[in-house]
């Protein structure tokens, strides 16, 4: 991951479809540098098929609390359709 952000800059990257897939990469692969460039993309970006897998990521690979975290701060940014959807997605077990 370090070394693909290092060659493509991908970390950088203005493309929403390239950061989507960068950002749920570096959930899964706990890659912390991007971990911020997440957090934004899921404040400013609002699209259920986007936050949907994000969120469901962390969750799988035992981030809840960071998704709970940055859901928190970005829910009022959002359709209720999508708050809906990642209520129910994130809500405590």
């Amino acid at each position: 991951m370090n070394q693909l952000n290092q060659i493509l800059a991908i970390n950088k990257t203005g493309h929403k479809v390239v950061l989507f897939a960068w950002v749920e990469l570096a959930i899964l692969h706990d890659y912390t540098p991007a971990y911020s460039r997440l957090e934004g993309f899921l404040v400013s970006v609002g699209q259920r098929k986007c936050l949907t897998p994000l969120y469901r990521a962390m969750k799988e690979t035992g981030k809840i609390e960071m998704a709970r975290r940055i859901y928190g701060a970005a829910r009022q940014n959002y359709h209720a359709v999508a708050y809906n959807t990642m209520d129910e997605l994130l809500v405590e077990e």
